[in-house]
C-alpha cells in the first residue's frame, strides 16, 4: 500500500511513512504518533500526533495531501533553497500541498492533526436528478480553498435552521471538529439519526438527496472535503 502518512507536514514524516507502510501495513500503524483511519481507491486517511522538535528531511510528496489540523499546530518548513518559514494553522483552517511539493518540516509544537492523500483516481460522476441544488455552496458555510482536485468547506449546523435540500454530487470526506448529532431526512422523509465525536473522520460517498438538522451538541462543526 503505498501511504505517504505525514507527507502533509512537509516531507517531514514522509520517510518513516513511506517505509512502514511498503511494508503492508495494518489498518493501526505501528509508527508512534500515526493511526490510519481510512484507505480506498481515492484517498488514504490519518491521524498524527505531531511532537514539537521532531525533524524529518527533505522530502518530495508522491501525492497531494491535504492538512486539517485538530488543535493549533505550528511547522517549521524549509524548502529546498534552505529558506524557512513557519506556518500556523489553528481548527478551521486546512492546508493543501500538491503532489511534487519538495520541503521538509519540524513541528514546532505538540498537536492533532488530520492528513489526507488522494490518490490519482477518477471519481465516478453522480448525476443529480433530484431536483435539488447542490450541497455546496449553502447558508453560513465557509469556503477555505479550491483546486483541481477537492473543494474545502467549514461548517456549523445550527439549531432551528436545518439546510436545504440538496444532492450530494461528489464524494467527502468529513472532519468533526465537536461532538454532536444531526439527522438526514430523504425525499420520502426517511429520518436517520448521525452521532460524532469530536476528531472523528469520515468518507461518505456522493449520489444522495437529503436536508441536515441539528439534533444535539455545542455548535457541531466540521471541515467537509469535497472530492472532484
Amino acid at each position: 500500500m503505498n501511504l505517504i502518512a505525514l507527507g502533509t507536514l512537509g516531507s517531514a514524516f514522509v520517510t518513516v511513512a513511506t517505509m512502514f507502510y511498503q511494508a503492508a501495513a495494518p489498518a493501526t500503524s505501528t509508527i508512534p504518533g500515526v493511526k490510519e483511519l481510512i484507505d480506498n481507491q481515492r484517498i488514504t486517511i490519518c491521524e498524527v500526533a505531531l511532537t514539537k522538535g521532531q525533524k524529518w528531511p527533505m522530502e518530495r510528496y508522491a501525492e497531494d495531501t491535504l492538512m486539517v489540523p485538530l488543535a493549533p499546530v505550528s511547522l517549521r518548513i524549509t524548502g529546498v533553497d534552505g529558506k524557512a518559514t513557519t506556518l500556523n494553522l489553528t481548527p478551521g483552517e486546512a492546508r493543501f500541498w500538491p503532489k511534487g511539493t519538495h520541503q521538509a518540516a519540524e513541528p514546532v509544537s505538540d498537536a492533532r492533526v488530520i492528513v489526507a492523500h488522494f490518490k490519482e483516481f477518477t471519481g465516478p460522476t453522480y448525476k443529480n436528478t433530484s431536483g435539488f441544488g447542490p450541497a455546496f455552496p449553502r447558508p453560513r458555510v465557509k469556503k477555505l480553498l479550491e483546486n483541481d482536485r477537492i473543494v474545502v468547506w467549514d461548517y456549523t449546523w445550527v439549531q432551528g435552521e436545518p439546510t436545504p435540500n440538496h444532492f450530494h454530487d461528489k464524494d467527502l470526506m468529513i472532519v468533526y471538529l465537536a461532538d454532536g448529532a444531526i439527522k438526514s431526512v430523504t425525499p420520502d422523509g426517511k429520518a436517520t439519526p448521525n452521532e460524532f465525536k469530536f476528531a472523528e473522520v469520515r468518507f461518505n460517498p456522493g449520489n444522495r438527496a437529503h436536508y441536515e438538522e441539528y439534533v444535539r451538541g455545542n455548535g457541531p462543526r466540521a471541515i467537509i472535503t469535497e472530492l472532484k
